[in-house]
């Protein structure tokens, strides 16, 4: 969601169950809201199974809805459901964002997961600063011991 197209009020109170745009830049106001998701995988079908199945199962039965196969969809599994404080989202099956919650925050506002696709690149006003930028980063985290023990040894998990 950028900045400039998101606006919480369009989703507070909302029980949504995942919404799609497909206007590239992911205007919220802009968005085809489908609550009937939830029907598509039947709770008896992921009782007792691992949750990492469940946000699995609940990402490609988005993609599947959307109809698309460039979508990028994140989803919340029980834990975002149930409201645990520590929640991820999970997207591309393996990748989690995570630390302060942010899947408790999606499912309080019952939004199960978010599918993105689209095609329009934002313009940059200053590319050549940006590129510069990111090589400074690069840079500084390349030599970062801190960085450098996440590569070797992990994250804690």
């Amino acid at each position: 969601l950028e900045p400039a197209g998101y606006d919480p009020r369009v989703l507070k109170a909302m029980g949504l169950a995942y919404a799609i745009s497909d206007r590239g830049a992911c205007h919220l106001r802009a968005t085809v809201y489908k609550a009937e998701l939830s029907g598509i995988i039947p709770p008896e079908q992921i009782e007792g199974k691992a949750e990492v199945l469940i946000d699995f199962e609940s990402e490609d039965a988005i993609k599947q809805e959307v109809g698309r196969k460039d979508a990028e969809v994140i989803v919340i599994g029980p834990a975002g459901e149930r409201l645990v404080k520590f929640a991820l989202i999970e997207n591309n099956y393996w990748r989690s964002l995570g630390r302060t919650g942010p899947g408790a925050v999606l499912g309080s506002k019952k939004i199960k997961g978010i599918a993105f696709y689209g095609d329009i690149r934002r313009q940059v006003a200053k590319p050549d600063t940006i590129n510069k930028m990111w090589e400074e980063l690069k840079a500084i985290g390349k030599d970062d011991p801190g960085a450098k023990k996440f590569h070797d040894e992990g994250t804690l998990q």
